[in-house]
């Protein structure tokens, strides 16, 4: 060995020592061969030797516990000594010992980081013992807590306080086996007695029993088990307990058995029966509220009023939630608060326990909390269903005479305005026919622009491109011709088909009227029916034709390369190779160009041909149009005179026969042998709407 190397050694070796003996001797951790812990001061231990450890002796919670004997050994299983000494909670040296025992005393014993307890240790606090894991100086993993010498707690902490998985031990022999948070009971647990027998396993929270457990206690005559709040039963379940406790003497036990497991069910799945009936309500409460918006959408396009006997079968089918109302109300959608659906909610609601529990019980019922409230809520609603039976009759009474007897154009033409009908019958025509002749113009503009000729060669492309693009603009103006007309034709028809459902409602009301003046029945009216044409005029254009043509470079170079290469396999010089291959590859260029260009003419060409085949055929179709929408409108101006002749003869015997839809002319009805009935005058209007009507019933049937 070298002499430097011999100082370097000696000089490590006396660090060694002075660090050894100058520094305090390090006290930690020991985990036995056995896989016992304790806490003891290593002095022995030096650069060269670390000592192992083996505890002979008792032991508690996985430390070194009571009188033992502790043998150190080194790496090569010679023993160094072998000692006999007390020990406490895994600790060696009596003077912690001492201080782990005295009461009021606070230490740690166990590892640090920056200044706090991290790692396993021992923490004493006056008379609590805290012995687990600790990060940053709070507790963290698994903790044994001993109190007065007693296992308090063993199981998870966190942030030093109870949570997770653990045990809880009492003086007094109660134990608790589950989870925990914030130091208290919280999820799945089960409380035993001192002779192990179960007191209560299920839910907790806040240290109390609150969710789905069973309780065993002989004392508590609602032991078993429920869904618990905050320690005990609700008041309404414990009510309901006694209730059936209580319940008709006549019942057997099997039965009071059977609706307390029903009870549980309502415990248990009270959430979700309660979602559950929202739904159903909600699903009822959109169903009443489009039955009503579709009824007022419907109500003024109907041919006839509803019959009677179709409401009251709305009212056998729904009645409890207002499916019959929502069909006569036909306002808004707040008049589904002026049905039984509001009432129906509430019953519903207030009975949703019993229903789960009795069933059909009425006896059960009547002896269950808020029975009153679900009596007064089901009679008023069967009093509402009663008093509808009557409210029908008003109701299409009412409509009748809303929708059907009085309309916004009979007003007008009662106080002699005009209508919009009459507005679009005098100017449709004249204004259909200014449009229309825009379209000769320009079929004789297109035609010009399609004839014109190019007398340059080389612009002959741009040229064909100008002109298409030209015809173009034409097409566009073509077709808002087309747009005015369709519009033109669109509300004609739809005037057509009010007119229509005009004449065939007025028809029916002259039956009606006629039939209560003279006890005899018309002939039943068919709505006529017009065919609606779907206006399909449209030109389609290939707008491909209008993008620009280039040349193909990629395709030129390749040939290019190609070229020069196979002149050079030929024995060419590299310059001349190169130079037929480029002119070659221009040449083949230029020929795809011109083809190109040429292509892209025939095909502009070619729309340029479809542009004016198209609009000689709008020309054509809208000529026929035009005289559809003329005679159509002849039809609806001879309506509309005969609406107005109808509503001159009609409405005021309606006045006489009628009067308005009050309750009081409802209630009073109209009397058969009325001495209004049989006189002169009343006869001859009667007389005059028959040939108003016959008239009216010749036009509305004409094609």
């Amino acid at each position: 060995m070298s002499k430097h190397l011999k100082i370097l050694l000696l000089v490590i070796a006396s660090i060694s020592v002075v660090s050894s003996c100058g520094k305090e001797d390090k006290s930690e951790w020991y985990v036995t061969s056995d896989g016992v812990k304790l806490y003891m001061q290593d002095s022995l231990s030096t650069l060269f030797t670390k000592l192992q450890f083996e505890w002979i002796g008792g032991e508690k919670y996985g430390l070194a516990d009571g009188r033992g004997t502790l043998v150190a050994v080194d790496k090569k299983g010679e023993k160094h000594y072998s000692k006999v000494l007390d020990a406490r909670y895994g600790l060696t040296s009596p003077e912690a010992v001492r201080t782990v025992e005295s009461p009021g005393s606070s230490a740690y014993y166990g590892s640090w980081k920056k200044g706090k307890p991290h790692g396993f240790g021992l923490k004493k606090e006056k008379s609590t013992i805290y012995i687990g894991n600790f990060k940053k100086g709070r507790g963290e993993g698994h903790v044994y807590v001993i109190q007065n010498g007693r296992l308090f707690y063993d199981g998870k902490w966190k942030n030093s306080r109870f949570k997770g998985a653990g045990k809880m031990y009492y003086p007094d022999g109660i134990m608790y086996v589950g989870n925990f948070k914030k130091n208290m009971y919280d999820g799945e647990g089960a409380l035993y007695a001192e002779d192990s027998t179960l007191i209560y396993k299920g839910k907790w929270k806040n240290g109390q029993y609150d969710g789905l457990g069973t309780l065993n206690d002989s004392t508590n005559k609602y032991a078993g088990t429920h869904v618990w709040k905050n320690g005990d039963l609700p008041k309404n379940i414990k009510t309901v307990y006694d209730v059936l406790d209580d319940f008709d003497q006549k019942s057997t036990a099997s039965e009071r058995i059977n609706y307390k497991a029903r009870l549980l069910v309502w415990e248990r799945y009270r959430e979700l029966l309660i979602t559950v009936g929202v739904v159903l309500v909600l699903a009822l409460g959109i169903a009443v509220v489009t039955v009503n918006m579709r009824s007022y959408n419907l109500w003024p396009k109907r041919k006839e009023p509803y019959s009677l006997t179709q409401i009251y079968l709305y009212l056998i089918l729904g009645g409890w939630f207002g499916l019959h109302r929502a069909r006569l109300d036909v306002t808004s959608f707040w008049s589904l608060l002026k049905s039984q659906y509001p009432l129906f909610v509430m019953l519903f609601f207030f009975s949703l326990r019993n229903i789960v529990v009795c069933g059909i019980n009425i006896g059960l019922w009547s002896q269950m909390p808020s029975w009153i409230l679900i009596n007064v809520l089901f009679w008023l609603l069967i009093a509402w269903l009663l008093v509808d039976i009557v409210w029908i009759r008003f109701r299409v009474y009412q409509l009748t005479g809303m929708y059907f007897r009085k309309t916004q154009d009979e007003l007008d033409i009662l106080e002699g305005k005009k209508t919009e009908i009459e507005t679009f019958c005098e100017t449709t025509g004249q204004r259909i026919e200014k449009k229309l002749q825009e379209l000769p113009d320009l079929l004789e503009e297109a035609n010009n622009i399609y004839s014109e000729k190019s007398s340059a060669r080389l612009g002959s492309l741009k040229f064909e491109e100008e002109k298409l693009d030209k015809l173009i603009k034409v097409c566009s103006k073509a077709e808002d011709v087309v747009s005015s007309v369709r519009w033109y034709y669109d509300r004609m028809f739809a005037y057509l088909r009010d007119s229509r459902l005009a004449a065939y409602r007025n028809l029916y009301l002259a039956k009606e009227l006629m039939a209560v003046a003279r006890s005899v029945q018309g002939k039943k009216q068919e709505l006529k029916t017009d065919i609606y044409h779907e206006m399909d005029i449209d030109i389609t254009l290939d707008a491909s034709v209008l993008e620009p043509i280039t040349f193909n470079y990629g395709s030129m170079i390749n040939t290019f390369s190609d070229t020069a290469q196979l002149f050079s396999s030929l024995g060419f010089k590299s310059g001349t190779s190169m130079a037929i291959g480029a002119g070659l590859a221009i040449a083949e260029a230029a020929i795809s160009y011109v083809s190109a260009r040429n292509e892209k003419k025939m095909e502009i060409v070619k729309n340029q041909a479809k542009v004016i085949d198209a609009l000689k055929k709008i020309s054509g179709d809208l000529s026929k149009i035009q005289a559809e929408i003329l005679r159509s409108l002849e039809i609806l101006a001879s309506l509309y005179k005969c609406n107005k002749a109808f509503v001159n003869a009609y409405v005021p015997l309606r006045d006489e026969v009628f009067g308005d839809a009050t309750f009081t002319n409802f209630i009073r009805g109209v009397r058969s042998d009325n001495p209004l009935f049989s006189s002169e005058e009343f006869i001859k209007d009667v007389n005059h709407l028959c040939v108003v009507c016959s008239e009216y019933n010749k036009i509305n049937k004409a094609k």
